[in-house]
């Protein structure tokens, strides 16, 4: 029974990774538009660098040091450290003035940070609240990426227009939930569960709501789609993974 599982759990993981390197892939238009502009113009490097510090953490979290029967939390974050950090190579040099200042302070904050978790967690912590410590803190990120959508919810929702919420990214980011729930599940790993079932429900009403509001002008003539005096709300590009 135990082989069957681990045998399940590395097929689910494998498909979390596919599913995952998809998520990874899609700002990859965004980044081809900074290249070809020179500039990052009004995009926003954050979710970039909170992606980065999500993989960090996770990979930390996966490695043996800590947990043990974790590669595919370790491959795919490893990949996605190496991607975010491509990314923020592009979008910082061709950032401008205060920009390009505040997003050197992001990754560099974030290096600290980490390096901190890092002496924490080997040379503070004592044996048994180790793998406890850095899996809170993974979860607790990967949760907040998650959440991050629930703004461009509500813009839908107001303006009734899914032109801020791309449908392949929602479906992805369900996939993706639902591999990485399953796999915690049979890794029996609540810091992996929690935030991925947290994942599941956003994108399903994520889809719900691309379902009911596409082509909502076409079906509502009549009705006023205005933007309900809501600030302007960036397209939703989430980087998320585990």
């Amino acid at each position: 029974m135990t082989n069957a599982i681990d045998i399940s759990a590395t097929a689910v993981g494998i498909l979390g990774n596919i599913a995952a390197v998809l998520l990874f892939l899609s700002p990859m238009p965004t980044f081809y538009e900074i290249w070809r502009k020179k500039s990052s113009g009004d995009f926003s490097g954050v979710p970039y660098v909170a992606s980065l510090a999500n993989c960090l953490v996770w990979v930390l979290y996966g490695s043996p040091l800590l947990t043990h029967g974790l590669l595919p939390v370790i491959t795919i974050n490893g990949f996605g450290v190496v991607l975010q950090s491509f990314y923020l190579l592009i979008f910082v040099p061709f950032s401008k003035g205060k920009k390009r200042i505040q997003m050197l302070a992001y990754v560099l904050t974030v290096l600290a940070c980490f390096g901190l978790i890092i002496v924490v967690t080997i040379f503070v912590l004592p044996e048994g609240r180790k793998a406890f410590f850095v899996g809170t803190l993974a979860a607790v990120l990967n949760t907040a990426m998650y959440a991050a959508p629930l703004s461009i919810m509500r813009h839908v929702i107001v303006t009734k227009s899914v032109a801020a919420m791309p449908f392949l990214l929602s479906l992805c980011t369900f996939f993706n939930s639902c591999f990485w729930a399953v796999y915690g599940f049979l890794k029996k790993d609540t810091f992996i569960i929690i935030p991925n079932i947290l994942g599941v429900i956003l994108a399903a009403a994520q889809l719900v709501l691309y379902a009911y509001y596409h082509n909502y002008e076409k079906k509502h003539p009549t009705k006023d789609v205005s933007n309900g005096n809501l600030p302007n709300v960036k397209r939703l590009e989430t980087v998320q993974q585990v």
